[in-house]
């Protein structure tokens, strides 16, 4: 079981460093595409439509699940973050940008739903506090690391290319877990709980 559970944790905490790359480029990006304007507010604009993409994403990823396996949902939201994350890398204007995150939004919260969906079945009905705990530290790793890589990133590269970074892990988790994530199809199948 153990060895079941490892791909799902990886893709765990590298659905939560992708995002968190992001989060602190957005603001001084978006200083640097306006630098006159008003940053402050702009990128809480942007955080919102980023947000309010991935809550509708979370509410479609549970009703999709009735007719698609929780690991093809999975897959493909991670090959779509992947591709969704490339076009930011040529935002012109601060609408560009947040309307281009909105789209990174759809994937990436359907993301968090398949792979906590997939942790509940997965789990041994005797051992579901202490998975979701172990699950809970591969997200709070993941939500750590990626402001670290990301600034590391911005000093070495800049902000453009972050984007694509974040493209490349997405699509290489995508991959990961289409070869490594074993699921019977009776849980694959399973209805997400209402």
């Amino acid at each position: 079981t153990s060895g079941r559970m490892l791909p799902l944790l990886i893709a765990m905490c590298a659905v939560w460093i992708g995002p968190q790359m992001i989060s602190p480029v957005i603001p001084l990006f978006i200083h640097e595409i306006d630098p006159f304007g008003h940053t402050a507010t702009e990128s809480g604009l942007a955080f919102c439509f980023l947000g309010g993409a991935a809550a509708v994403s979370s509410l479609l990823a549970g009703r999709l699940a009735r007719r698609f396996s929780l690991k093809v949902i999975l897959v493909f939201c991670c090959l779509g973050a992947g591709v969704f994350y490339l076009p930011p890398i040529w935002a012109q204007s601060v609408f560009q940008l947040s309307f281009l995150l909105a789209f990174t939004g759809l994937t990436t919260g359907a993301t968090v739903t398949a792979t906590n969906s997939l942790m509940g079945l997965l789990a041994p009905p005797d051992k579901i506090g202490i998975t979701f705990g172990i699950a809970q530290s591969a997200n709070a790793l993941g939500y750590s690391m990626g402001p670290l890589i990301g600034g590391t990133l911005v000093a070495a590269l800049g902000f453009r290319p972050v984007f694509g970074v974040t493209a490349a892990l997405f699509i290489v988790v995508g991959f990961y877990v289409l070869k490594s994530l074993k699921v019977e199809s009776n849980e694959t199948n399973s209805p997400v709980p209402r």
